[in-house]
């Protein structure tokens, strides 16, 4: 039988619930930290610095400060995964840092969604989950297919599939909802 990143259950099926728990963990507590933190002026002036350094300055904010506070706080969730990568694979190897790799990490954020937080998440399962049924078959080079989905996520979804959702398919959920509620007041208010 096989288990959730396509390994067979075995005896180490135990370490890997192990391990996708703690990435869950980890994962709420990142963005619980991130809702306390996010305060909207803040991220403003992020946004502002990544626009226009110097006006930031003459508007009196300390732009020098808020870039080492997001650099900050980048590379310590850029180790964080490191750990959950090397605890994931007990071994890192020279190969883990190819070109290759790199661009599968690009694809998981043009697939998920760079503006977003969980988009890259589900982009990066289900690239993985792709890369791991491809390498499956042995008429296909995983490669070759990666490419063609980043060609298509760049020249017809640039922003990626969590944005689309969000703007797409939510409204238009609440938009059927709110006419299944007229519809229902209105049959209520007919049969009294």
């Amino acid at each position: 039988m096989r288990g959730l990143v396509g390994a067979t259950n075995g005896p180490h099926q135990h370490a890997r619930g192990a391990l996708a728990l703690q990435v869950a963990v980890v994962m709420r507590e990142v963005l619980a930290t991130e809702r306390q933190i996010g305060v909207p002026q803040e991220l403003r002036v992020l946004v502002a610095v990544r626009e226009n350094e110097q006006r930031v300055e003459f508007l009196g904010y300390d732009a020098r400060l808020h870039k080492l506070v997001a650099f900050s706080i980048g590379g310590a969730l850029a180790g964080l995964a490191g750990c959950l990568f090397v605890s994931w694979g007990n071994y890192v190897s020279p190969t883990a840092f190819s070109v290759v790799q790199s661009a599968q990490i690009i694809i998981w954020i043009m697939v998920g969604g760079a503006g977003t937080l969980l988009g890259p998440v589900f982009g990066a399962l289900a690239i993985s989950w792709l890369t791991v049924e491809i390498g499956t078959q042995q008429w296909v080079n995983a490669n070759v297919i990666l490419g063609a989905i980043l060609l298509i996520f760049v020249l017809l979804v640039p922003r990626g599939i969590a944005p689309m959702i969000s703007e797409r398919l939510v409204p238009w959920l609440l938009a059927s909802r709110r006419a299944a509620g007229l519809a229902r007041d209105l049959s209520q208010e007919r049969s009294a």
